[in-house]
């Protein structure tokens, strides 16, 4: 042959967009779960902070009044 001919090139996939769209959902979906927990600690720290707070309110209150 007096053509030099030229190894063909491998076309690039599209594939690999689709596959990050994937980690991205996966990703949400686990940052949702996280901050979701983080929220519900949040809350559980809350009511038991004020749960506390009445508690020592009504002994004081309760104290007080044995005190009459």
């Amino acid at each position: 042959p007096t053509k030099k001919t030229t190894p063909k090139r491998r076309v690039c996939n599209t594939t690999p967009k689709v596959t990050q769209q994937n980690g991205s959902l996966c990703s949400a979906f686990t940052l949702s779960l996280l901050v979701g927990c983080a929220v519900v600690l949040l809350i559980s720290i809350i009511v038991i902070i004020r749960l506390n707070y009445l508690w020592n309110v009504a002994r004081h209150h309760f104290v007080k009044q044995l005190q009459r």
